[in-house]
């Protein structure tokens, strides 16, 4: 190995595969720049245990335009039932120059495994620390899905595209390549990819709290005309979500919601104002939640209509 290509978690998923090619085809395109010889996946390059035909096919046809030799790790994770039991298991039989692997080890100089460190900002359910690993050069570490830096040798990689709202604040997603590997000029490039598609959480709510912007990715409004204009400003290859806080506000907002449903690649939302609710009916004793939700829409005056999409909430 002399240049290596590093990455981490794509989530391969059928409804984004047109992000997924367009990212696919930006690592061919660094492949190429910095003449990579050895490909490493970090895990999680699929979105489930059984991906479907057009998932496969994304990743198998990602690997040929690579034609190098490629290390796949295979944890226990999105793809895999165990490190011995995966559909990435099929890519090594196919290709001689496909290795999979449940973890990866270069001696002393490289480690790379698909885990979250008890050190990470997002430690949850971590047994592992960095201490395990002090004999490594470089630790680099997939499951993370925002990068992150640990010292004195550890990186948590990140993914390759926004896949959870909880990465809206990052601010770019990122691959790494080492050159000269092994030699005295050896260095590191973490490079910020340019073709994944942006994500923005947004809130609404009335409760005044100050309307402001945060880092370009996330915004609470006040407003439902405050909110539009942000909106507005977003490039439609976006992934939005909108964090309603209260009740009147997304009713006012659901009229509207299909325009900018099709304007975006992806809108979800995310009724936070049922919490208050449930709060005020788990009140009435020896009532269950469902029928106390029921007779306070009742009581409310509720519309059928609304009604429906609320109650779907419950099942």
């Amino acid at each position: 190995m002399k240049n290596i290509l590093i990455t981490s978690d794509h989530h391969i998923k059928e409804s984004e595969l047109e992000e997924c090619n367009l990212i696919h085809d930006e690592l061919i395109t660094i492949k190429e720049q910095y003449n990579i010889d050895t490909y490493i996946n970090a895990g999680d390059s699929f979105d489930r245990i059984n991906p479907s035909p057009k998932e496969v096919d994304c990743f198998s046809t990602f690997l040929t335009k690579l034609n190098i030799p490629s290390i796949i790790i295979a944890a226990k994770s999105h793809e895999s039932i165990s490190a011995n039991e995966s559909i990435l298991n099929h890519f090594g039989i196919l290709n001689k120059f496909i290795q999979i692997l449940p973890e990866y080890k270069d001696e002393n100089h490289l480690y790379i495994g698909h885990f979250i460190l008890k050190e990470s900002k997002l430690n949850y359910g971590a047994t592992k620390s960095k201490k395990a690993f002090s004999k490594f050069r470089y630790v680099i570490l997939g499951h993370q899905h925002s990068y992150e830096l640990i010292k004195p040798n550890c990186c948590q990689l990140g993914s390759t595209r926004y896949i959870n709202f909880d990465e809206s604040n990052d601010k770019s997603k990122k691959i790494l390549v080492i050159t000269d590997y092994n030699e005295e000029s050896e260095k590191c490039h973490f490079l910020d990819l340019k073709t994944p598609y942006p994500m923005a959480s947004v809130v609404l709510d009335k409760s005044g709290a100050k309307t402001r912007d945060l880092k370009g990715k996330q915004g609470i409004f006040e407003s439902i005309s405050d909110l539009k204009t942000y909106l507005n400003t977003l490039n439609p290859k976006t992934k939005v979500r909108i964090v309603f806080k209260d009740y009147e506000l997304w009713r006012a907002f659901l009229p509207i919601f299909k325009e900018y449903e099709s304007k975006f690649i992806l809108l979800k939302e995310q009724k936070e104002f049922m919490k208050q609710i449930i709060n005020q009916v788990q009140n009435q004793k020896n009532i269950p939640i469902l029928e106390s939700l029921k007779n306070w829409m009742q009581k409310n005056k509720v519309e059928e209509t609304i009604q429906n999409i609320l109650l779907k909430e419950f099942v």
